[in-house]
């Protein structure tokens, strides 16, 4: 027979409380959990143990006549892994068998395995009445799972279908319709379940629940057991972006029964400018993420880089979600990646509601009979598919911040109404298998979309100061039935941060009280949609109670006060201080620059630095223009050297430079082509210079010289001994890449360029001296900031030498430039670092129509950058490299 310990024992007596109060929990399905953390940190406490004097009470509660040692002491529970197992026994009245299980070896964890860990023969001896010891097993198998509730650690890939694990979901609401393939819900964890590792990474959305105490919020994706294809594949590309910002991360997976709630949203949309503007850049960023999933980076641990080119497909708003208060991409099951360089990827779905008009055609062209011609050319898929998608969002989300939910609901009535009219014209054959609230016609955007965009611009608040230009951005460069004349990813986004630039020098005047009043208000409306759903609740049973009186005037009053409060989306920017338009950024022919900032023109405090500066300035700036291409010592060399390429050229490999080899002998040499937009016009002359010193530095590289493009970094080489021909050929493929459209320029960023190259640097356990040959206009379009290159060089610089004993100019910059637009700051870079950082001189610059000597030694060697290589005689002295 079961023990209850129904008499006496204090300690007892608390355990039962506890293990039916505190200790037992509830999920949102109706399945009992225990707490057993709290469970053993109260066994425990206390001087001596509360486990220990409840050992001894079971102990005394089932002694038999003749006296006996206790055959288990606490130590041997507590440092054994049975204090769960010895609860779960007390609490099944059973206690008093710890130590049979311990001697079997049956411990915690073995509560959670699937098969169940007691034999009734390990059991006959001590309970020897048939139907107890049945009625023991039949609790034991049904009930054990309450004591091993699963716990959620960063990684975890649980298979719960083999066993009846209890998922500790204190609460669950949808958080998107109805998906095709999966469900989406955001599931609410007491922070009892999170293990450390997972708690590191979502440290920021702990938050207290008024009945569960602390707890964290996740997102649950739930697959049907049909799309197991469709899990894996999401699985497998959630892998690949796991270091990307602005995406969803996957923390973990499980396989088990699906969990069914459905919920809606109660925040009504933004209406101060503060609070459109936040909204704005907070949805921006999963155009950031897109560009990141478009251009994916995968960094092996032996520090090289991996390139692909990728497409989500499947970009839509079921699809993006809030997680710490920001938006984050998510649903990478139909993504798709390929290398760089290897064509485009082949999705195999996506979205139909959001998709791009090629990728319906694509998909009729492979379902459709042969009767229906489509033209190949228009089934050309590109990731720009993703562009079109996210264009559509962005018009919806113009929607809800115009005229909320209901705008959104009408704007689906307009779509599926001119959808319905293109499948009724029988010369529209392409056209029938439509989604019924497409933003195309098989073809074309919708004309009504248009119409739409233009009601919308008619009825937009007067606080409101981005999103006329969104509408504007999405219908003249985005929503276009050719992809090659969309923007871009990255495009979109460099454009969608001009506006967000430009609309934060507004100046709202709003009364203080005013602002105070409405944020206050704000606070006390309904958080969550359940609070939304208990409020709505009570306000119609009042309003129930005023039937009775049916004057017209009460009615109607009744209707009035019956208007449930809720949160307005983004008002927390109001509580916030109200921070400093940004920095504005000069501009050039219309695309952000960060040149000629008055950073990089102030005075330099000493009298000989200024002077050498200002007249390093002027003689560039005055000669550059006049100055022959044809005539300039690079190009005679390029010349030279190409005239020069007999039948043996590649055999016998570039020619040694003996007074080169006395300083870079030993050193790295690493070149970086600024491969931007701005660089075509100098792309001949660029491909020549770095001809010229790849050929005069790599005899004295024994590793071999490296080759880095800003923008084709699929056509990165390394370690090249024999540059001419790869380099050759690596730069006439990168010069036919760069966009020349206006609407899709290649903006540089420089200061993450020299982040990644530094990053791999650091990593390294052996460093050796290195050089970084940088060709470029200095125009840096893609920098967030005025000053971050300097920035980034100058963190560098001191964090190397602080931590790894970094000597002078044992890593150094030399910047050739090209063009005049931003010489200043490329001499900024060469003469004020110094003293504007307190940091070595390590950086130089040349012009390209200047000393190619100087453009390989400048930054190597103290002597050289300042005193200059103009002797005629060194710069055409070529050895003929010895063979072996």
């Amino acid at each position: 027979m079961p023990v209850f310990f129904q008499e006496g024992g204090e300690i007892w007596k608390a355990f039962t409380e506890n293990m039916r109060g505190k200790w037992t929990g509830e999920t949102v399905d109706g399945r009992k959990f225990i707490r057993t953390r709290r469970m053993i940190e109260w066994m425990r406490a206390a001087d001596p143990n509360n486990g220990g004097l409840l050992l001894e009470h079971v102990y005394e509660v089932n002694r038999k006549p003749s006296p006996v040692f206790r055959p288990v002491e606490w130590e041997q529970i507590s440092d054994g892994n049975y204090i769960i197992m010895f609860g779960f026994l007390i609490d099944l009245g059973y206690g008093h068998l710890i130590d049979i299980f311990r001697q079997h070896n049956i411990q915690d964890n073995d509560l959670c395995k699937p098969a169940s860990p007691v034999k009734r023969s390990m059991l006959e001896e001590k309970i020897q009445n048939h139907a107890d010891l049945q009625a023991f097993m039949e609790n034991f198998e049904r009930r054990r799972w309450e004591f091993g509730p699963v716990e959620f650690h960063l990684g975890m890939d649980l298979n719960l279908n083999e066993g009846q694990r209890v998922l500790p979901f204190c609460r669950m609401q949808r958080i998107n319709d109805k998906g095709a393939t999966a469900d989406l819900y955001e599931v609410t964890v007491e922070e009892d379940f999170i293990t450390g590792s997972l708690r590191d990474v979502i440290k920021g959305t702990i938050y207290d629940d008024e009945e569960f105490g602390s707890c964290y919020r996740f997102a649950l994706k739930s697959y049907s057991d049909d799309c197991e294809d469709i899990f894996n594949s999401e699985r497998n590309a959630f892998h690949g972006i796991r270091y990307e910002k602005n995406m969803i991360k996957c923390l973990g997976t499980v396989k088990c029964a699906q969990y069914r709630q459905l919920s809606d949203d109660p925040k009504t949309p933004p209406v101060l400018g503060r609070e459109i503007i936040d909204f704005w850049e907070n949805l921006f960023q999963i155009v950031d993420a897109l560009q990141r999933v478009h251009n994916l980076e995968q960094k092996r641990k032996d520090g090289t880089t991996d390139w692909y080119t990728g497409c989500h497909t499947d970009v839509k708003p079921d699809n993006i979600l809030r997680v710490q208060g920001r938006f984050k991409l998510a649903d990478f099951g139909y993504a798709a990646f390929v290398p760089c360089g290897e064509g485009h990827p082949s999705p195999d779905g996506g979205t139909e509601t959001y998709g791009a008009p090629e990728f319906y055609l694509k998909n009729q062209r492979d379902q459709e009979d042969k009767t229906v011609l489509i033209d190949e050319k228009a089934c050309n898929i590109t990731n720009t598919i993703d562009t079109w998608s996210i264009a559509c969002v962005l018009s919806v989300a113009v929607t809800w911040v115009t005229l909320g939910y209901q705008g959104i609901m009408q704007f689906q009535t307009v779509r599926q109404a001119a959808i319905a009219r293109v499948k009724s014209n029988p010369e529209a054959t392409i056209a029938h298998r439509l989604s019924d609230d497409a933003f195309h016609d098989g073809s074309s955007v919708l004309e009504d979309v248009t119409n739409w965009h233009y009601y919308l611009r008619q009825v937009m608040r007067k606080s409101d100061p981005v999103s006329d230009r969104i509408l504007d951005i999405i219908d003249n460069e985005v929503l276009d039935k050719d992809g090659y004349y969309r923007l871009t990813s990255a495009m979109l986004y460099e454009k969608l941060n001009q506006l967000l630039d430009t609309a934060k020098n507004l100046n709202e005047q709003i009364a203080k009280p005013i602002i105070e009043c409405i944020v206050s208000f704000d606070k006390t409306a309904p958080s969550t949609m359940k609070e939304y759903s208990d409020q709505r609740q009570k306000e119609a049973e009042r309003f129930s109670r005023t039937d009775g009186d049916q004057s017209k005037h009460s009615n109607k009053s009744a209707r009035l006060n019956n208007i449930v409060s809720a949160r307005v989306a983004h008002r927390q920017v109001l509580d916030r201080p109200s921070q400093s338009p940004p920095t504005n950024r000069n501009s050039y022919n219309g695309w952000i620059s960060n040149h000629d900032s008055p950073a990089y023109t102030k005075t330099i405090a000493s009298p000989t630095s200024t002077q050498r500066h200002e007249l390093k300035v002027l003689s560039s700036l005055k000669t550059s223009p006049d100055i022959s291409p044809e005539s300039t010592c690079i190009y005679k060399l390029y010349k030279s050297l190409d005239g020069d390429r007999g039948p043996f050229s590649n055999w016998l490999g570039p020619r040694r430079d003996v007074y080169f080899s006395n300083f870079i002998e030993d050193r790295d040499i690493k070149f970086i082509i600024d491969d931007g937009t701005r660089m075509k016009t100098h792309w001949k002359w660029v491909t020549a210079t770095l001809q010229v010193l790849a050929e005069k530095v790599a005899p004295s590289d024994d590793n071999g010289v490296d080759l880095m493009f800003t923008f084709a970094k699929d056509l990165n080489l390394s370690n090249v001994k024999r540059p001419w021909g790869k380099f050759g050929k690596a730069m006439s493929h990168a010069g036919k890449r760069i966009s020349t459209d206006p609407r899709r320029p290649l903006a540089t960023d420089m200061a993450k360029i020299l982040g990644e190259v530094f990053q791999r640097y650091e990593r390294k356990q052996s460093r050796q001296r290195t050089t970084l040959i940088i060709l470029t206009d200095g125009v840096w379009e893609g920098s967030d900031q005025v000053d971050d290159v300097e920035e980034k060089i100058a963190r560098f610089f001191k964090g190397s030498k602080r931590t790894k004993g970094f000597e002078d100019r044992e890593f150094t910059i030399q910047f050739v430039s090209f063009g005049d637009q931003a010489i200043h700051r490329l001499n900024a870079l060469d003469d004020d670092m110094p003293n504007r950082y307190s940091i070595s001189d390590a950086i130089d610059h040349e012009p390209w129509t200047g000393d190619p000597d100087k453009m390989i030694l400048g930054s190597v060697s103290a002597v050289c950058d300042k005193a200059g290589m103009n002797s005629p005689v060194q710069q055409d002295v070529f050895v003929t490299q010895s063979r072996r």
